[in-house]
């Protein structure tokens, strides 16, 4: 058995360990692209004195993730632009992050998908976006559907998955317009306090 020592250190980053083609100096290190990336971050949001956490870890985020999420120039895959400093974005995670899941190949929604990145969002603020994004997409709602809310705690946030009670047969998608239950306030309590008990 080898000791590590003996491990292969030639084309590594000396921060992560990771094999590349692409190592970079910094102060004395060779670095990855994503390593370097990171550190540009960082020193950018400490040289601003930044100190709101969800702009820092947004930013150490996008940074790592060397700009993977994003669709385009303008599109920072679903970070909150707040500004730019020495020439990177600064970014933040969202509150809340609602979307609609469709049916493949039609616009018609499936199941609502609703991620809160934050501990401290009140059952009513949940309930504004949920209902902002039923009414955004023509999604029919009311009192009376029925619908099952489930949810995972998984990447440090809550997400909440909400569907019709019945899925619709594929082939009449295309004839029909999307309804999903209405979240009550019991529910949506039940969740963010099982949530919050789970992150503890």
């Amino acid at each position: 058995m080898g000791s590590i020592t003996d491990l292969e250190t030639a084309g590594a980053c000396d921060t992560c360990g990771g094999h590349t083609d692409d190592l970079q100096q910094r102060v004395g290190d060779n670095v990855c692209g994503q390593c370097d990336a990171l550190f540009t971050a960082a020193h950018a949001l400490l040289d601003n004195n930044v100190r709101d956490e969800p702009t820092i870890l947004g930013t150490l985020a996008f940074a790592w993730s060397n700009s993977v999420w994003a669709a385009g120039a303008d599109d920072y895959g679903g970070l909150e632009l707040l500004s730019g400093v020495d020439g990177m974005p600064l970014l933040r995670l969202p509150r809340i992050a609602a979307s609609v899941i469709t049916y493949d190949g039609s616009s018609i929604a499936k199941a609502a998908k609703i991620i809160v990145y934050s501990r401290d969002v009140k059952p009513q603020e949940l309930a504004e976006h949920y209902e902002r994004l039923l009414k955004d997409h023509g999604i029919h709602f009311d009192k009376c559907s029925a619908g099952s809310v489930s949810w995972d705690i998984e990447d440090a946030n809550l997400t909440l998955t909400v569907r019709a009670f019945k899925e619709l047969h594929p082939g009449r998608v295309s004839f029909s317009r999307a309804t999903l239950p209405v979240v009550s306030t019991l529910s949506r309590r039940r969740c963010l306090s099982v949530a919050s008990t789970a992150r503890c």
